[in-house]
């Protein structure tokens, strides 16, 4: 069973899980070179960001359910 994860919005940003669709967002920007340069990761391959992806939706529904979702929730209003 999936957890139900809330969204944040501000009025500049909304905070959500990934979600597979993304991997064209993340691909644009994990793949520029100029955006990377300074980074830990990239340029990204295609296939770099599916697994990226991928492994973020896993680990979360895996290891983020139950007490550690709520303990970074409550570390985002403190």
């Amino acid at each position: 069973m999936k957890p139900k994860i809330s969204t944040m919005h501000t009025k500049r940003l909304t905070i959500r899980p990934f979600k597979y669709e993304d991997i064209n967002d993340v691909h644009e920007y994990a793949s520029n070179p100029e955006i990377t340069k300074y980074m830990l990761f990239g340029p990204n391959t295609y296939e770099d960001s599916m697994n990226f992806v991928h492994l973020i939706i896993d680990t979360w529904y895996k290891w983020l359910n139950g007490v550690y979702h709520r303990i970074l929730l409550c570390s985002l209003y403190f």
